[in-house]
């Protein structure tokens, strides 16, 4: 069974990201939700079958396992029970099984990929060849994207639609691609820096690399997002020295990208490549790069030179937690000034172009900031028990138009002709109400609690926290998306399934 359901793993991480069809984006929607339904189907046949044989034969180790993961399939149950709910208090909306608007990402669906976390956590087994043709398919679909960016279309991916929303590979958008490699990288950066197995370490580094290219390819600050928060977070899961420095390779690769990247466009011309809204030549900059490779190298030098002292390994690790915060308190301080008075005019002034990065207005975030507004407005007019259980699963187009202005509605859909908040948490309060959220987060706190602990024991778990990480990340600017969440339960489930055993208290 374990093998049988490694393989659906190895085609669902392989096929899904490069699935097109034959139309190019114009119905990539459409295909590869036409390829997840059948994946589903074709898994939920054979495990049945496989489960009527050999239920006999291990009976009772299947009780040993659900007790061992009680609390996570408490969790997730409750979790569905409550999507249920939401939409059997909501009229039954038949639209709400199969999605709205181009999202196809419904009720049905919601609950098939919850089953298929369940059942993987339980079935799945820990495998390279599977990682390995996780990360051949990132690379893949980083080099597409690459391609794209060099102005060749390959595949017809790379387009934009009449909402001025840009596409460059296989996988969506630039935001949902940000999304995909930044979980999937994120990923394989924890394997470049805990992966005890030096032979490795080449192929993660040629994977990251390709993912940075890609990146900055798609120009998408999701993207950016969260390779920063990543790789601020990382030196406090970093010990050793072998360690600190692949984490400076891995940040010396991401630097070294940007300069590939921009020989690329001075090689092509920066009039045949598509620069996505301009911004490759404000996030790539030359200096900053050099300056970083010049930086991390004297960092490599210093561990190679102390090596057999342990001491400067930890003052460095401790210099490096220390720039962490030290950067981070200036980000929120700079951030606060610039929004708060009587600082922020002649903080905003200071900043120049930064400003539209952290002056929150209506337009931050490429208009984000009046649907995060939008969002806590329509929550603000629910009923009741429409705040506690939701407005049903794909409801927030529905709820929108029931307790958000006119005025507002009207010009949303004309600036952008998005609604959806682009923040998983916000529209999960509309969709699944405070119960499904709390859920939600729950279960992604339980993530990071069991990786976490396993991770004392095994430093290569932290892979999978830093995927948490990456997704958090996204989903503060995205949006529920069957590009997204099953890829995201498909990881975690072949994550608990490696952990043999979880304390009972969890």
């Amino acid at each position: 069974m374990k093998k049988i359901t490694n393989l659906f793993i190895v085609c669902y991480v392989t096929l899904f990201p490069l699935w097109m069809g034959t139309g190019g984006y114009s119905n990539i929607q459409e295909e590869k939700n036409g390829f997840l339904w059948i994946f589903i189907r074709l898994f939920l046949m054979t495990f049945g079958l496989e489960a009527c044989i050999i239920m006999a034969l291990y009976r009772d180790e299947l009780k040993e396992v659900i007790i061992a993961r009680k609390n996570i399939l408490i969790l997730t149950l409750a979790f569905a029970v409550n999507m249920i709910v939401a939409w059997l208090i909501n009229g039954k909306d038949t639209s709400f099984l199969y999605g709205t608007d181009g999202r196809m990402f419904g009720m049905f669906l919601w609950l098939s990929v919850l089953l298929l976390f369940v059942i993987f956590m339980n079935t799945a087994e820990k495998s390279f060849e599977l990682e390995v043709m996780m990360i051949l398919t990132l690379i893949i679909v980083s080099f597409i994207a690459y391609l794209n960016f060099l102005g060749f279309n390959v595949f017809y991916a790379s387009s934009i639609d009449i909402r001025r929303s840009a596409h460059i590979s296989t996988i969506g958008n630039i935001d949902l691609l940000a999304g995909y490699i930044g979980m999937t990288v994120s990923y394989v950066i924890g394997k470049l820096i805990f992966d005890a197995n030096k032979n490795h370490k080449i192929f993660y580094s040629l994977a990251v690399f390709a993912a940075s290219c890609a990146l900055i390819s798609s120009n998408s600050d999701t993207g950016y997002l969260i390779f920063g928060i990543v790789f601020l977070i990382l030196p406090f899961f970093i010990k050793e020295g072998i360690q600190v420095g692949c984490y400076l390779v891995s940040v010396i690769i991401f630097a070294v990208s940007g300069l590939f990247m921009k020989c690329s466009m001075k090689i092509m011309g920066e009039d045949k490549c598509r620069i996505l809204y301009g911004l490759s030549k404000i996030h790539v900059n030359t200096i900053i790069c050099c300056c970083t490779i010049v930086i991390c190298l004297v960092g490599m030098w210093f561990l190679t030179f102390k090596n057999r002292n342990c001491k400067p390994i930890k003052a460095m690790i401790y210099i490096m937690r220390g720039a962490v915060i030290t950067i981070m308190t200036g980000m929120v301080s700079v951030i606060g000034s610039a929004n708060v008075a009587p600082f922020k005019t002649s903080v905003q002034e200071r900043l120049g172009i930064l400003t539209e990065y952290v002056v929150f207005t209506n337009y931050w975030g490429t208009g984000r900031g009046i649907l995060w507004k939008s969002a806590v407005d329509i929550f603000k007019g629910l009923p009741v028990l429409q705040k506690f259980f939701g407005f049903g699963v794909a409801g927030y187009y529905k709820a929108s138009q029931g307790y958000l202005s006119q005025e507002i509605y009207e010009q949303l859909w004309k600036n952008s002709k998005i609604v959806d908040p682009h923040n998983t948490f916000l529209q999960s309060l509309i969709n699944f109400g405070i119960i499904g959220t709390v859920l939600y987060i729950a279960i992604l706190v339980y993530f990071i609690v069991i990786f976490v602990r396993k991770a004392k024991e095994d430093r290569e778990f932290y892979a999978f926290v830093l995927v948490i990480i990456a997704y958090i990340a996204q989903a503060s600017v995205n949006y529920f998306h069957f590009f997204q969440e099953p890829l995201f339960f498909i990881v975690m489930a072949y994550g608990l399934a490696q952990v043999k055993k979880i304390d009972e208290h969890l």
